[in-house]
């Protein structure tokens, strides 16, 4: 089976090759996928391509009988589809040619590379060989590393002899990964993630949250390019989870979220369950830090209670309304941060635009929403008896954080530092991710550049560990998991 390309990317599987792979009696296949490069240069690499594929596989004549013929398709190939691209039928040819070499291995596709990448490649730099599942039209509809297949159809298999071809290795990662953000639409939210940030947010909607980085059942983050683009949160915590975060402990999914919140109205009270309750509440435990991004003049936000306040007494104070007076109130300026252990009652003030880096929990009990339905808003739903039996009554007036040189916070699940940056500096030791999240200033690693609003994981096995700035006035955050 061949894939059919346009000359602008576009993929067609040609079924009609379906009833020849049957033939072959082969139901997996093997992708050759090779790197796009102009017409000349293309055209040489595939020709020493299929020779070295061949080579071994019949006398030399056959294997010279190929470059002529791979030489005259080219020169109609390029009148036809211009410099870079590859008839149909050579195409065709190469894959007779190679499962003729291949034997076991049967159905070869070759295709034009699709990476992400900036920068060019070299036409033997970035081979990914992948083997389909069954009764699929084309490997890449589910693509899996050859390597980690244990249903190979020949005997004694090892990566040097994989397709007899040298050059193919596994996926390496050379720049950091990067998702594509989640925005949700909250009454409160506004859009400044647009307007300081450039996020592109959908088009009148309020937007009050930007999540980053999110391994949930209804949330994902997907991988916005390279050579994991388009794969899951959860696929790299799953299946690449050495190579993407190292040594770290096992979990059913990925334990830290990262979000932006942008707060234009203050978000309802609210408490997160302590471990001790979320089970028996049918919730998961939350704590979380907020660091202050951006702060309008007088912003202010929420955490704990006033001191001599008890549950009664809050409570009578939630019946007539008058809650406000038993809440601790903190003004904040940019650059502040306070961390909200499970049990804490908390909410973020109108003005603010944070950080918020958390245990993978969505689990939230609302016990007083500022009047909004007096406003005219919709009424949303208050938790009322479950907040009471998890907010922390001696919880009294928590101070903001007052950083121990660059360290924030130390939890059981992530570490978190801020970084001024004036030179070069190493993330993370090698085998150690990071997630890096630009504060002010521009900043560059592995030859991808940042600036304020953007986050970005460092994963384990990436050889360039350097962040650099572009400037002056670099900041960032670093959260990492213990050891």
């Amino acid at each position: 089976m061949i894939s059919d390309w346009s000359s602008g990317g576009g993929r067609t599987p040609a079924v009609e090759n379906q009833a020849k792979r049957k033939a072959n009696g082969g139901t997996d296949a093997v992708n050759y996928n090779v790197p796009r490069c102009a017409g000349a240069r293309w055209n040489e690499g595939l020709m020493k391509f299929i020779e070295r594929c061949v080579k071994g596989g019949g006398d030399k004549s056959e294997s010279g009988g190929a470059r002529e013929k791979i030489t005259t398709l080219a020169k109609g190939a390029e009148k036809q589809r211009g410099e870079n691209g590859i008839s149909r039928q050579m195409r065709a040819f190469a894959d007779e040619q190679l499962n003729r070499r291949n034997g076991g291995f049967r159905n070869v596709w070759i295709d034009p590379m699709q990476k992400g990448a900036d920068e060019a490649r070299g036409v033997f730099r970035g081979h990914e060989v992948a083997r389909s599942q069954k009764n699929q039209k084309h490997p890449g509809d589910n693509r899996n590393p050859i390597f980690q297949k244990v249903a190979h159809q020949k005997q004694n298999h090892t990566r040097a002899a994989c397709a007899n071809l040298r050059g193919v290795t596994e996926t390496r990662l050379t720049q950091p990964l990067v998702f594509e953000p989640i925005f949700m639409e909250r009454v409160w939210g506004g859009r400044r993630l647009e307007s300081l940030y450039g996020k592109h947010l959908p088009s009148d909607a309020l937007i009050g949250e930007s999540w980053e980085i999110v391994d949930r059942p209804e949330a994902q983050s997907v991988v916005h390019k390279g050579p994991f683009r388009g794969k899951t949160l959860h696929h790299l915590w799953s299946a690449e989870r050495e190579m993407v975060f190292g040594k770290v402990p096992d979990a059913p999914r990925f334990p830290i979220l990262l979000k932006l919140l942008d707060a234009q109205e203050n978000l309802s009270l609210q408490v997160h369950p302590p471990a001790a309750l979320a089970t028996e509440l049918g919730g998961e435990s939350k704590s979380e830090l907020w660091y202050v991004a951006d702060a309008a003049p007088k912003a202010r936000l929420f955490a704990g209670v006033k001191k001599g306040s008890t549950c009664e007494v809050f409570q009578k104070a939630l019946e007539k309304g008058k809650v406000e007076d038993h809440i601790h109130a903190l003004d904040v300026v940019t650059g502040d941060a306070i961390f909200l252990p499970s049990g804490r009652l908390h909410a973020l003030g109108a003005g603010n635009l944070i950080v918020e880096i958390q245990e993978n929990s969505d689990t939230t009990y609302r016990v007083y929403d500022w009047g909004r339905l007096k406003k005219g808003r919709a009424r949303r739903p208050m938790h009322v008896a479950k907040a009471l039996r998890c907010i922390d009554f001696n919880d009294w007036e928590p101070p903001l954080l007052k950083p121990e040189g660059e360290s924030l916070v130390r939890h059981k699940l992530f570490e978190i530092d801020k970084w001024l940056l004036s030179n070069g500096r190493e993330i993370a030791g090698a085998g150690r991710f990071a997630i890096v999240v630009c504060l002010t200033g521009k900043l560059e690693c592995a030859g991808r550049r940042f600036k304020p609003g953007d986050s970005f994981l460092v994963p384990a096995q990436l050889a360039d560990r350097q962040i650099r700035p572009l400037g002056e006035d670099v900041s960032l955050l670093r959260v990492m998991m213990p050891q």
